[in-house]
């Protein structure tokens, strides 16, 4: 009828192309360790089927569960009993590295993680992880800054050698730590806390390498 609309084929074509590639590229499962607010793991919900994310502060949690994600309240997610019993194809671990308190062993319980998740399924699984440079590790015990039980440093550690940092990151703890690194980013990160701080954020995606880690 008049004033009516319609589509046209190649219109109604290309959006049913677009569905079927964003089904066809959808991942199966994100684990987003540490997620804090959700802010960054509402960015990847799209992407994925379910979203499952870890947290360890309680008004976090109740921000997490108010988006209605699945939460799980662990530090430690290579012993937790519903990690454990789920496969996921991707992991985020996002700034987390420099504020837990054993960050060497987080990266073997990812790496696991990856592990079963290929082994049962025998397709690829990622990490995506992200530290800050200068990366400068510590763990809140109430108002306090406490060294973390398990230190990661880096020979070179300033904004200036950035570039030599993320080498440190790769030659020291993820290629001995059993990854794969298949791509790095550098991207800006701004903390506000008494004051705001640009910083460098960078960013890697990882898969789990054949080698056993010796770390």
């Amino acid at each position: 009828s008049e004033g009516s609309q319609k589509t046209s084929p190649a219109r109604r074509n290309g959006g049913d192309l677009l569905s079927h590639l964003r089904a066809e590229y959808l991942r199966e499962r994100l684990l987003d360790i540490g997620a804090g607010t959700g802010s960054v793991t509402d960015r990847l919900r799209p992407l994925f089927r379910d979203v499952d994310v870890t947290e360890v502060s309680v008004p976090m949690l109740s921000t997490l569960r108010s988006k209605k994600y699945r939460t799980v309240e662990t530090a430690d997610v290579g012993s937790c009993s519903e990690i454990r019993a789920s496969q996921y194809d991707t992991v985020a671990c996002l700034n987390v590295l420099d504020r837990c308190d054993k960050p060497i062993s987080l990266l073997h319980q990812i790496r696991e993680i990856l592990l079963r998740y290929e082994g049962g399924t025998g397709l690829p699984a990622y990490c995506i992880l992200a530290c800050v440079i200068p990366f400068c590790p510590f763990v809140e015990s109430g108002p306090l800054q406490v060294p973390p039980s398990e230190s990661m440093r880096l020979a070179h550690n300033s904004v200036e050698t950035f570039e030599l940092a993320v080498n440190d990151m790769v030659n020291d703890y993820l290629l001995p730590g059993g990854y794969e690194v298949l791509a790095v980013s550098r991207v800006p990160y701004i903390s506000i806390e008494d004051t705001v701080y640009i910083l460098d954020n960078a960013i890697f995606v990882l898969r789990a390498s054949a080698i056993n880690p010796f770390l």
